[in-house]
């Protein structure tokens, strides 16, 4: 469970509103000359498929840390079906012993 909550608490969350607004208010100011109609679109399309992978990526971690502790979750219950196997062989061994110290008596 602890690696999941690792992967699970990343902050990978990228707010795409306000990167969006950023662009839309540096788009309208006319004092920034570098950003032009095509590079505005290209610096808009660049964000967006960075905050597209950003979200896949974040999605996928998401997803493993899930898968992660769905194993986690089979693991315990492995364990604890172990733990009641070993439990009823030490009953089955101790009442097979007192049954043969009981032939023996009879013997």
């Amino acid at each position: 469970m602890g690696m999941c909550l690792i992967l699970c608490q990343l902050p990978l969350h990228i707010n795409m509103s306000s990167t969006q607004e950023s662009l839309a208010l540096m788009a309208v100011d006319n004092s920034v000359p570098s950003l032009g109609g095509n590079a505005h679109n290209d610096n808009l399309h660049k964000v967006e498929s960075f905050a597209r992978q950003s979200q896949k990526l974040q999605d996928d971690l998401e997803r493993l840390g899930l898968k992660i502790k769905h194993y986690e979750e089979n693991l315990k219950f492995l364990k604890n079906q172990e733990n009641m196997l070993d439990e009823y062989i030490l009953d089955v061994q101790g009442i097979r012993s007192h049954f043969r110290s009981q032939l023996h008596g009879f013997l």
